[in-house]
């Protein structure tokens, strides 16, 4: 059975198609079908990438009243996976995310509005390594789908930076300050009283200016 974290990085895909209902609407993240990359440069000559696997979760949305969506977001840093084992417990060491004292990294909504360029923009508190700012996250809408299972899916796709300086990680100058993420999530909408098969623990992935 699979076991669902937030990290990433994954952030809202407030996707409002014609037809959709008003009222609140709540998607759970399909981990299968839904990828969070990143990649940080070495030595200034080639990039590094890496994956938090399983991501999952949910986000919540009134496509009637942006003030009534909300994101919750949590990683868990054991899951990092640069295909480099021993390069994966250097970054789960206190050198870098030390997983041992900050074992998740989380990020909550504050405020959701839409944005002139025909995307959503969610601004909240992101906590890493011990240290939360506020930042400010975009989603861009992919599509909407009914599968042939009867399921309703969306999906939305996102790319970000941030430097991990700012969050207290300053160890080892020869990779760069700035960290780039990619987002591609896809996810099931629950419906009421009707059971979705994929697991529902809270997660998603973000996008920033």
């Amino acid at each position: 059975m699979k076991k669902a974290w937030v990290i990433g990085a994954c952030l809202i895909g407030m996707l409002w198609w014609p037809g959709l209902s008003s009222a609140d609407e709540t998607y759970v993240i399909d981990p299968d079908h839904s990828s969070i990359t990143f990649r940080i440069k070495h030595l200034g000559i080639t990039f590094v990438s890496g994956k938090f696997p399983n991501a999952s979760g949910t986000y919540t949305f009134d496509d009637m009243d942006l003030k009534n969506a909300s994101i919750w977001i949590k990683v868990r840093v054991a899951d990092i996976d640069t295909g480099n084992e021993k390069r994966d417990l250097h970054l789960r060491s206190s050198d870098f995310f030390d997983e041992k004292q900050f074992p998740f990294i989380v990020f909550k909504s504050v405020s959701i509005s839409a944005s002139d360029r025909g995307e959503y923009l969610v601004t909240g508190e992101l906590s890493l390594h011990g240290v939360s700012k506020e930042v400010t996250v975009r989603a861009a809408k992919t599509t909407f789908y009914r599968d042939t299972g009867g399921e309703y899916r969306s999906g939305f796709k996102t790319r970000f930076s941030i430097k991990r300086s700012d969050f207290g990680m300053q160890y080892l100058s020869l990779v760069s300050d700035r960290v780039e993420l990619f987002v591609s999530v896809e996810g099931v909408r629950v419906e009421e009283g009707v059971s979705s098969s994929v697991d529902r623990d809270y997660t998603f992935c973000l996008s920033s200016e």
